[in-house]
């Protein structure tokens, strides 16, 4: 059972880094945000769901392992609330449905954990062609909001959420920058992971050069004596 889930824990960290889950999920919004339309179809479409695909084919393996079911709950349903926040603030539709998608498979991989293998079967295909028809009418769907803004007389369409109706002005005000920010993951990677590495880079890096300077110099030290000796012995030969 301990080798089952530590293989389960594995391949569900693999899984969730390729799914864009957290804390490595904002990729999908970069990755979208290239310059042709075939790239944003291609990471936002096909790409990303091969993270729950890979769950969905390990269903034998995460049924044998509840902390790793439990583990894939618990990023699915993070992930989830995250997204959800982002896509909300987002200026341009390629990073909109970037974090739409990601609220979508996070819901899937929580699926997967709850053992639903159907239910999250389901909802990938269908996720997988709703997201690739929205990618592929974006800017049809840009043409008809600019149209809807003329219609409204160059007014802003009300918008019909509810958060912004129940929610207190200080919490939305916070939820807004929180998901402005994108949830402070890319600060949190940047100091808790990133620097560290960096700084154990350098570190080494220092310590290979000051092993090579040491090793140099005692070479240097070594042809400077068989050159002293060398001269020696040849003032010695008559």
């Amino acid at each position: 059972m301990l080798g089952a889930t530590a293989l389960a824990l594995c391949l569900g960290l693999a899984a969730a880094g390729k799914s864009a889950q957290l804390p490595v999920g904002n990729w999908l919004a970069r990755a979208m945000e290239g310059p042709t339309p075939s790239s944003a179809l291609f990471y936002g479409g096909p790409a990303v769901h091969t993270g729950v695909f890979l769950l969905l084919r390990l269903a034998p393996l995460f049924e044998r392992a509840s902390i790793a079911s439990a583990f894939l709950v618990g990023i699915g349903l993070i992930t989830s609330l995250h997204a959800t926040l982002a896509w909300r603030v987002q200026t341009d539709q390629k990073s909109a449905l970037a974090y739409a998608t990601m609220t979508q498979l996070g819901l899937i991989v929580a699926e997967c954990g709850l053992g639903w293998w159907m239910v999250a079967l389901a909802h990938t295909v269908a996720h997988l062609c709703l997201r690739t028809f929205q990618l592929l009418r974006a800017p049809s769907a840009l043409h008809d909001a600019h149209i809807l803004w003329a219609t409204n007389h160059g007014r802003p369409v009300p918008a019909l959420e509810m958060l912004p109706r129940v929610a207190p002005g200080a919490l939305y005000r916070w939820l807004y920058r929180f998901g402005l920010e994108r949830s402070y993951c890319d600060v949190v990677i940047d100091r808790y992971l990133v620097q560290p590495v960096l700084a154990l880079g350098r570190r080494l890096d220092a310590l290979e050069r000051r092993g090579f300077a040491a090793l140099g110099g005692l070479g240097v030290r070594r042809e400077a004596e068989a050159s002293r000796m060398a001269g020696a012995l040849g003032e010695e030969v008559p």
